[in-house]
């Protein structure tokens, strides 16, 4: 017997994905421009979703940044 899997909450991180850089530029872009259109359309609530979503993918590439120039190098 198989218990119910729960669904994840709104707003909840899934688990990590592993993306190309050239991916990463892509889903930026769209969102920094889905975004700008919204706003443009008076979607106010909608376009300040999308532009958090970008400041949320920015701060983890920093945070990757960061991590990746403090690690020490593999094999020294």
């Amino acid at each position: 017997m198989r218990g119910a899997v729960a669904a994840p909450l709104p707003g909840a991180p899934g688990p990590p994905i592993d993306f190309l850089r050239d991916e990463v530029v892509e889903i930026c872009g769209a969102l920094a421009l889905g975004g700008s259109l919204l706003r443009r359309l008076g979607l106010g609530a909608e376009a300040a979703r999308l532009e958090a979503l970008f400041g949320a993918v920015e701060e983890r590439l920093a945070e990757a940044q960061s991590a990746a120039a403090l690690s020490p190098a593999s094999g020294s």
